[in-house]
């Protein structure tokens, strides 16, 4: 089945607002969430091949010190590994709301991925973490609130979320 969405990643020199490259690069996959991991030099991101398809953790290498980039991605199941009360996960359903955070130190990656809650009506998150060498979700919690911003102290290794209960709780 051929995706209905492709993704490209584009490099731009920031020093002279051009492109690093001549072209974009298409991606295997659908991916989001992503975070550029500053420690390993390399883009980490959920995605999966087509709407509904397993959600996967993905890592995504660019070498460019041959003048034409190399990019290596890597794929790794994740679905499975989430145990947060009412994630959507399993049902399809994947988050597309940008949220990532990665601490550089310890090498966890932050995200969010939807879910249902008893106690709300909305739409909420469950907060995954993800080591990213072993590929193994280390941590997985289902919030009471949809949270629109997520963040990690690199200094003191915390993650702050701001979110927001729509039911007004």
């Amino acid at each position: 089945v051929e995706p209905t969405i492709r993704n490209y990643i584009h490099a731009v020199n920031a020093m002279e607002a051009k492109p690093k490259f001549e072209y974009d690069t298409l991606l295997e996959r659908m991916v989001f969430n992503s975070v550029w991991d500053f420690g390993k030099s390399r883009m980490v991101a959920l995605s999966f091949e087509n709407w509904g398809g397993p959600l996967d953790f993905t890592l995504v290498s660019i070498n460019s010190s041959t003048g034409s980039p190399r990019v290596q991605q890597a794929h790794y199941s994740l679905e499975g590994q989430i145990s947060a009360e009412g994630s959507q996960v399993s049902s399809g359903l994947a988050s597309a709301d940008g949220m990532g955070t990665v601490d550089i130190l310890y090498g966890t990656y932050y995200t969010v991925v939807p879910a249902v809650s008893k106690e709300s009506p909305q739409v909420v998150h469950s907060i995954v973490a993800i080591d990213i060498d072993t590929r193994k979700v280390i941590f997985s919690r289902t919030l009471k609130v949809a949270l629109f911003n997520l963040q990690i102290n690199s200094l003191t290794h915390v993650l702050y979320g701001a979110g927001a209960d729509l039911a007004g709780r």
